[in-house]
């Protein structure tokens, strides 16, 4: 079994764009964690989209458009990243969206963590767990980090809190 999750940019009606991705082997505690180098430069996206995609940046995950870390992965290189790993095994996600993200790309069973009833990441992490910890690049903000979050849905996974 697997806990997955990610980060990234929409606008509207526009696809999901991950920014960022973490994948825990809950059997062996492996984390894989890499952001992704999006194929093109903000200054092509329309005013519109790269207003929202500087909100996101600001108040969710602090994740800029244009930057990319050492451990960064091509963007048309996310859907062998994530079966690579996870092969035929059930994936764990919290929230819909992101559940259909992934049934979108591989075909393994996926469960989102919502119909478990998995509180909402804002009280996994100041209420239960508020000693866990942001990879580098989130360790000056408190915004949301994919790293954080699968290690919080696990912790919470294992001693099944409400």
């Amino acid at each position: 079994m697997f806990i997955l999750d990610v980060q990234g940019l929409q606008f509207k009606d526009s696809d999901f764009v991950c920014k960022e991705i973490a994948i825990l082997n809950k059997a062996t505690g492996q984390l894989y964690h890499h952001f992704i180098n999006l194929p093109i430069p903000s200054k092509w996206l329309n005013e519109n989209f790269r207003r929202q995609v500087q909100w996101n940046t600001q108040n969710l995950h602090g994740l800029d458009w244009d930057s990319f870390n050492f451990s960064f992965l091509p963007l048309e290189n996310i859907t062998n990243f994530i079966q690579e790993i996870v092969q035929n095994n059930t994936v764990f996600v919290k929230g819909f969206n992101k559940k259909v993200w992934l049934c979108n790309l591989i075909n393994n069973h996926i469960v989102d963590m919502d119909s478990l009833g998995c509180p909402n990441f804002k009280k996994l992490k100041t209420v239960l767990f508020p000693n866990s910890l942001h990879c580098n690049t989130h360790s000056i903000n408190n915004l949301f980090c994919t790293r954080e979050n699968v290690f919080l849905l696990n912790n919470w996974f294992v001693n099944k809190i409400d």
